[in-house]
């Protein structure tokens, strides 16, 4: 549940540094898959609370929507932040920016997101020997308390911590923390950033990682399984491709959040290289023999998560990003789908950059 650094500036190599100093004044300018409306899971309405039209309203001009009755319940949900008397102001308005997100993502748990927004916090603490430097901040979500380590004046982990706390709840609390991870920035970095398609700083692997699992079981499917906790949705679809192989479609997985967390310094490496290559040949297997052969994004986002294998995953990564490009292709954000429409790789001081939300 935490916001890291250090994967950061590593991620790009000296040279790129030194490419994109050259060229980001004049660089910097402003497929999507079908909708994300399946099945909520385990939905019910909001609990109103006694909630009258004239609180609604209230809520909806905070917010800068108009209501309708499609959309009372996302609104209603921004009325647990609107009484938590633990944010000021300023983190008020920040959360109130997940509007959009709760728009989008229609199988989110609404009645456990207001019980958490209800009760959230957020501390500015001193990181203490048991945090690591890399830490920039996390979500406990036992006492609903956003932790800040460090500097955040453009709420960048704030917005981080506070995705967390929009979809973290009992069910999946215990998700594998490198897709856990990977969701939350890649729904930060689509809704929040101004260069949403590119993640060198904080998660770039596992931002990766995830993006190959939306190409390779459709992204409702992960996002199901990011929301409900059931992350066998995911190997179980690949079970369909890769039954009784000699590696289950679990620990081809596992295979990853392994590499991505002996990175992170976070255990000692249990799987061993010739696990890792038969791990990266499966999944493309899988794919395969899903679709029937392999697409240029699933090959781009293969090749790139893959970085964890190698010895040096910084080199590898930024390597592969200056060499390759960035991949423009968004997997959440309908605004971000409808403004690009079409996936597409582009040089890395030729990306876009949009406006910030």
């Amino acid at each position: 549940m935490e916001k890291r650094k250090g994967k950061a500036s590593g991620y790009v190599s000296f040279f790129i540094v030194m490419f994109i100093l050259c060229t980001f004044m004049y660089s910097k300018g402003e497929k999507s898959n079908t909708g994300n409306n399946i099945a909520p899971y385990n939905f019910s309405s909001i609990n109103y609370d006694g909630l009258d039209e004239n609180t609604l309203d209230l809520l909806s001009r905070e917010l800068n929507v108009d209501i309708n009755e499609d959309n009372k319940d996302e609104i209603s949900l921004f009325n647990a932040i609107y009484k938590n008397s633990n944010l000021n102001d300023q983190q008020k308005n920040t959360f109130y920016g997940y509007y959009s997100v709760v728009e989008d993502i229609v199988n989110l748990d609404k009645n456990r997101a207001y019980d958490s927004f209800s009760r959230v916090s957020v501390k500015y603490a001193e990181r203490d020997s048991k945090i690591s430097s890399n830490v920039l901040g996390d979500y406990d979500y036992g006492s609903g308390t956003i932790n800040i380590y460090g500097n955040d004046t453009d709420n960048n982990i704030l917005l981080h911590e506070g995705v967390h706390c929009l979809f973290t709840n009992a069910s999946n609390v215990s998700l594998p923390r490198a897709f856990q991870e990977g969701m939350t920035e890649l729904i930060t970095n689509e809704y929040y950033s101004n260069d949403p398609f590119y993640e060198g700083y904080t998660y770039p692997l596992e931002v990766s990682y995830v993006k190959m699992l939306c190409e390779l079981v459709g992204t409702d499917k992960v996002l199901q399984a990011y929301v409900s906790g059931d992350y066998s949705l995911i190997y179980r679809d690949m079970d369909k491709y890769n039954n009784g192989s000699e590696m289950s479609n679990y620990k081809i997985l596992d295979v990853y959040e392994d590499a991505f967390n002996n990175i992170d310094h976070l255990g000692d490496a249990r799987y061993s290289n010739e696990d890792r290559k038969k791990a990266y040949n499966l999944i493309d297997d899988v794919y395969k023999k899903k679709y029937g052969g392999e697409s240029k994004d699933f090959k781009y986002l293969h090749e790139l998560s893959a970085a964890g294998f190698e010895e040096d995953a910084t080199e590898f990564f930024s390597n592969y990003i200056f060499y390759y490009g960035v991949l423009e292709k968004a997997y959440i954000s309908n605004h971000l789908k409808a403004d690009f429409p079409n996936s597409n790789t582009v040089k890395f001081s030729e990306r876009h950059f949009v406006l910030k939300k």
